[in-house]
């Protein structure tokens, strides 16, 4: 995902928390619990929270305090092993893709990849997911985005803009491969975006 440079070590060091993430589990348990598992219904619970929170597009120290609350209860189903289904990863991951740090929105990347190889026949969401905690990852870094799947409003100004791109980091042809809009379709949605209340890129 990482092409060169600094980004090779930042690349390789997502890699690793990855596997961490992955081995997580005792391998026997591993084999078995995409099979055996049920869904955890605690981790759809916060999604449905996490994601109520954000229907009238507004943010407030409520949100903020609630989003913590949500990524303590989702580490501890993580400690304890009970992130195990693909919806489980994915469920956590919108959860940590709100966090406040960059590692936060790594462990978000990393559940949402991991979400989308235990189901790769119907992983869109999570593909997409994965890119756009990428995108955060970068934009909380400080640098460019790669797939353009963040907005971001300057200070006062309500008005949201795309987050700046390095459009040589991925082609069009790997944005559709994660399910997000081709970069010229995402400069577009910008004029939609301020017009229609509520409605934000970025779930």
């Amino acid at each position: 995902m990482v092409r060169n440079g600094n980004g090779v070590v930042r690349g390789i060091g997502l890699g690793v928390f990855v596997i961490f993430t992955a081995i997580f589990l005792p391998q026997d348990e591993q084999q078995s619990s995409s099979a055996t598992a049920t869904d955890n219904a605690l981790l759809s619970s916060l999604y449905e929270a996490d994601q109520g929170d954000r229907k009238n597009g507004t943010m407030d120290m409520q949100t903020v305090e609630r989003d913590a609350l949500r990524r303590e209860q989702v580490m501890g189903e993580l400690r304890g092993g009970r992130i195990r289904t693909a919806k489980d990863h994915y469920n956590a991951a919108m959860v940590f893709q709100h966090g406040e740090s960059a590692d936060e929105i790594r462990l978000a990347f990393s559940l949402a990849w991991i979400a989308a190889q235990m189901e790769p026949e119907k992983n869109e969401g999570s593909m997409w997911l994965s890119a756009a905690a990428w995108d955060r990852i970068m934009m909380r870094e400080k640098m460019p985005q790669w797939y353009g799947t963040q907005y971001v409003s300057d200070g006062p100004n309500p008005e949201m803009k795309l987050y700046r791109v390095d459009e040589s980091a991925v082609t069009d042809e790997e944005r559709k491969r994660f399910h997000v809009p081709v970069l010229e379709e995402a400069k577009k949605r910008v004029d939609l975006i301020n017009k229609t209340f509520g409605e934000k890129p970025d779930k």
